[in-house]
């Protein structure tokens, strides 16, 4: 990976309570997790604000890959899930009245467990649902995908009690290791080297009762899970992490959204999706960032007009004049002169 697809990636995280799942698969096999993986073992009641960053998480799962020479290690992992593990949205699950309310709470709270822009798309056909999660192809998520994608089912069966077969799981890395293992586990046959992450299951699952689910507890648990999503800093928006990447192209070119969704180690046209799903526009997130810079660089005496319509990306200063106009309804020169007035 380039270091700038590395930047882009540096604000995801996950939920401590899915990093201690290592510790504790570790710890049954006699290993030490902290020495080897270099870090204390999360507390367990560390709360749901408490994350670590998402490349950390891949590292220490290699780590533990290679200290055990398990190539399989995220189907493994996988399978040794407890609802607590999944930390306050786990509760939630465990507390929804069938798996299809679970479904839409998992949904709507996802970033209490994974902080990073991940869509998912349900599909339903006929007698069956699929789940798709829109994703770039990243080796070096093959480890934590199997894990997410094995715990989901895990979990399933737990608030279920059965031990429901998937109808088909798609994954988009390589195979490593017995593909008797992975079809064995999900009931299915699971597919490699796919265009999309997915799971398909039969629609009539989502009917099934979740046991021993409380609907007042999944009252309380959803007021406090929504002041906890409310207080999450937005800095991993995509908001922000598309405006960033502007900001890193603006000194030596125009922005497009090709060279933003390159940054973001992505492709233009999945990049266009996000944000149509996030109700953003790229031209106006390019024209807020410009402005905001704008205004900073016009408080500063020591640039000239034309030194921050080259800052900003124009080619000329004619063509920042009139941005600028458009977005304040006065010149660039209007703005720095009253700056340099006030008080």
């Amino acid at each position: 990976m380039r270091p700038a697809q590395i930047r882009a990636a540096e604000g995801d995280r996950i939920a401590s309570d899915f990093v201690r799942l290592l510790f504790d698969y570790l710890e049954t096999r006699g290993i030490a997790a902290p020495a080897l993986l270099g870090v204390p073992c999360p507390a367990r009641d560390s709360g749901p604000t408490a994350t670590y960053p998402l490349r950390q998480w891949r590292a220490m799962l290699e780590l533990a890959r290679i200290r055990l020479d398990d190539p399989q290690l995220g189907l493994h992992l996988g399978q040794t899930t407890t609802p607590s593990h999944f930390g306050m949205l786990g509760y939630l699950w465990l507390n929804s009245a069938n798996l299809g309310e679970a479904l839409t709470v998992g949904n709507k709270y996802m970033r209490l467990l994974l902080q990073r822009p991940i869509q998912m798309r349900v599909h339903v056909r006929g007698a069956s649902i699929s789940l798709e999660w829109e994703m770039e192809r990243e080796p070096q998520d093959a480890l934590s995908i199997e894990v997410h994608i094995t715990a989901m089912v895990e979990l399933i069966r737990n608030m279920s009690g059965q031990a429901l077969p998937a109808e088909c799981v798609h994954f988009m890395h390589s195979l490593q290791g017995d593909q008797r293992a992975y079809d064995d586990y999900f009931g299915c046959r699971v597919l490699f080297d796919q265009p999309v992450l997915g799971l398909r299951f039969r629609s009539s699952y989502l009917s099934l009762p979740v046991r021993n689910a409380d609907p007042d507890l999944l009252i309380l648990l959803a007021n406090h899970a929504n002041a906890v999503l409310d207080s999450l800093p937005d800095c991993d928006s995509l908001k922000h992490t598309v405006q960033s990447c502007i900001v890193r192209i603006l000194h030596s070119a125009e922005p497009g959204i090709d060279q933003v969704a390159e940054l973001m180690h992505l492709s233009p046209r999945t990049l266009q999706r996000r944000l149509d799903d996030s109700n953003l526009n790229f031209r106006q997130l390019l024209d807020e960032t410009r402005l905001r810079l704008a205004q900073a660089y016009l408080n500063d005496p020591r640039l000239q007009i034309k030194d921050v319509a080259h800052l900003l990306g124009f080619s000329e200063q004619s063509a920042f004049n009139r941005a600028f106009k458009r977005w304040t309804g006065i010149s660039p020169g209007q703005f720095a002169r009253a700056q340099t007035n006030s008080p």
